[in-house]
């Protein structure tokens, strides 16, 4: 198929309901969705407008998915960057904090304006052109631009053993630890701690130095984003790519 006349739309579905008591602002980290299109290439110019006004008259050939972090807003306004991320999502933190980690990329600057890929549907021959053309994208349907684009590929299925005995034992000590505070447990019975990582896993945070193991990357995904100008940060699986010269 040739690819002629390809737009995107965006279906915001979002309304704002105005508390006059409160100044808290909940928009922060835009979910994004934005539908990808393309016109025949023997469609008329009449149709070609018609297809533009209601893209219903249009084929449906894939999507963007993904959350636009306006880092600059929270500055704005005074925000704490990762609580804005934790509360907006598992992958919005785990991205947050693997960028923050080891004098990261956002280490010394988290006021960063973002979009963090959860995925891109296109055909194949369209991919790195619609990557190319992200910011100009989220520029038309958000009125933002990102300083950055980030994704964090999923991993192919592997072993993870290790991690399921990790995530038992951190629920087994937060249990003692609330009979502790209840009052529910001998005084004569030890004390129980838990260390930063069960801390972690107990409220589904990501764990310092938290990845999966390298055999597990999909090649295939990774080489996408390779060839469009991504690198890993350290060993953390989280690709990014700065657009800031």
């Amino acid at each position: 198929m040739k690819f002629e006349n390809v737009f995107t739309y965006a279906f915001y579905g979002r309304n704002r309901c105005l508390d006059m008591n409160a100044g808290e602002n909940d928009d922060f980290v835009i979910n994004c969705c934005i539908e990808i299109f393309c016109i025949p290439d023997n469609a008329d110019e009449e149709e070609q407008e018609a297809a533009y006004e209601n893209p219903e008259l249009a084929e449906k050939i894939g999507m963007i998915e993904g959350q636009l972090v306006l880092g600059s807003e929270m500055m704005k306004f005074g925000e704490n960057v990762y609580n804005q991320c934790d509360d907006a999502g598992a992958n919005t933190e785990f991205v947050y904090s693997a960028l923050m980690e080891n004098n990261g990329p956002l280490s010394e600057d988290q006021y960063f304006d973002l979009f963090i890929i959860d995925g891109i549907n296109a055909p194949e021959e369209l991919f790195d052109t619609i990557l190319d053309k992200l910011p100009e994208i989220l520029l038309t349907h958000y009125h933002t631009s990102p300083e950055m684009i980030v994704v964090n590929p999923a991993p192919l299925p592997y072993d993870d053993k290790i991690g399921e005995i990790e995530r038992e034992l951190a629920s087994e000590i937060h249990e003692e630890i609330l009979k502790q505070m209840q009052g529910l447990k001998d005084p004569d019975e030890p004390v129980y701690h838990m260390t930063e990582d069960q801390y972690c896993i107990q409220m589904g945070v990501r764990c310092p130095g938290e990845s999966y193991p390298a055999a597990a990357k999909d090649k295939a995904v990774w080489e996408r984003y390779e060839r469009n100008g991504f690198s890993e940060w350290k060993d953390t699986r989280v690709l990014y790519k700065n657009l800031v010269l």
